[in-house]
């Protein structure tokens, strides 16, 4: 993992023209593309504009003058199998930021904690700094994105919600955002059975955290009228569907008929469906897709369209 013992590496210079330099340090990080435009250039050798990373050759020559940056560091083709086998990070002169592809994981602050041993990731104290770190951190890879010319270099990144901290969860990062709608809780029969504080805070297919009590079966969120505050549970054979609508299809190329594979939870199951007249029909049924949730369709390993799902 990301610990400074593992991606940390001291940078000794011993060279005769940094003058009066000797034994100084520059508490400036840098990366390893960063060597060979800073040693060119402390020869005086002009640096050809093939050569990747930042000349830091002014910070060698006047120590007093450091700045602050950013240095990007990840681990991407996984050597063994740990707890965070992937991830990319971000290291300034006092914090180190870093996420797997599922989550950030680190925050740690070198000044107040040398030793990484409070991690900060989540405190609702450190929120502002957590989501400023990782917007370090998208601006690093965008600038990777943009140099090999991938299309989504200059996709908008969601910010906000990836940030939900542990102490007030998603009712306080909501309620301070937007007005949270109490509603009734009813059974498929109409029947009133309870209520939740917040129609916003229910999703489908979810049955903890409800509130409902007094009832031996598994009842399970199988609608959400956002409007009309109104929650629809049932057994969770309600939950399947035979088809998924949608709000908005579109292709990468051209529109597809036939059998299809779907995607629509970054680590769910791919499952066979068949696209007719522009519509997504499984094969077996299947649950519910949350009203607004991304849907991929691929044919083999190549994504042909995607769109939202509807109610």
């Amino acid at each position: 993992m990301a610990w400074d013992e593992a991606v940390k590496i001291p940078f000794l210079i011993r060279y005769p023209g940094i003058g009066g330099n000797e034994g100084a340090e520059v508490s400036s990080p840098l990366n390893t593309p960063d060597i060979l435009p800073s040693m060119l250039s402390l020869v005086n050798i002009d640096i050809p504009g093939s050569i990747e990373g930042e000349d830091l050759s002014s910070l060698i020559r006047n120590p007093e003058k450091q700045k602050d940056r950013a240095v990007l560091f990840m681990s991407v083709s996984p050597f063994a199998t740990t707890q965070y086998t992937e991830y990319r990070g971000i290291k300034t002169s006092r914090y180190t930021y870093v996420k797997t592809p599922d989550e950030p994981v680190m925050l740690f602050d070198h000044s107040a904690d040398p030793y990484q041993l409070n991690n900060l990731v989540g405190l609702t104290e450190y929120e502002g700094l957590q989501n400023k770190m990782n917007k370090l951190l998208a601006k690093k890879l965008k600038e990777i994105a943009n140099e090999i010319e991938l299309r989504v270099a200059n996709k908008p990144d969601s910010q906000d919600i990836c940030f939900i901290s542990r102490a007030g969860g998603k009712e306080a990062f909501l309620g301070d955002r937007i007005k949270l709608k109490p509603a009734t809780i009813v059974d498929s029969s109409g029947e009133h059975v309870g209520t939740a504080p917040a129609v916003q805070l229910v999703t489908i297919g979810q049955r903890k955290g409800i509130g409902l009590a007094g009832n031996d079966s598994r009842r399970y969120v199988t609608n959400i009228n956002h409007k009309d505050g109104i929650i629809t549970v049932g057994p969770q054979e309600d939950l399947l569907v035979d088809m998924v609508p949608l709000e908005t299809l579109e292709w990468s190329h051209e529109p597809v008929e036939g059998a299809v594979m779907v995607q629509f939870s970054a680590h769910g199951a791919v499952l066979p469906a068949t696209v007719v007249d522009g519509e997504i029909r499984w094969d077996t049924p299947q649950r519910k897709v949350a009203t607004g949730q991304s849907v991929v369709l691929y044919v083999g390993d190549e994504v042909v369209g995607g769109g939202i799902a509807g109610a």
